[in-house]
């Protein structure tokens, strides 16, 4: 059984502006779901959707 989910998107914002979007909790929160991410190597995070 394959575990692994991808998707590929193509943005017109700046790198920098996608990557500290992916990398921030707060803005991960806004545009996806709440989250507890850290940029921290070996973090495991989850995200939630608390109502």
């Amino acid at each position: 059984m394959n575990l692994t989910v991808s998707q590929d998107f193509n943005f017109k914002s700046p790198t920098e502006k996608v990557w500290h979007a992916l990398t921030d909790a707060n803005i991960l929160a806004k545009w996806v779901m709440d989250n507890n991410f850290k940029p921290i190597v070996g973090h495991k995070f989850q995200f939630r959707n608390e109502q």
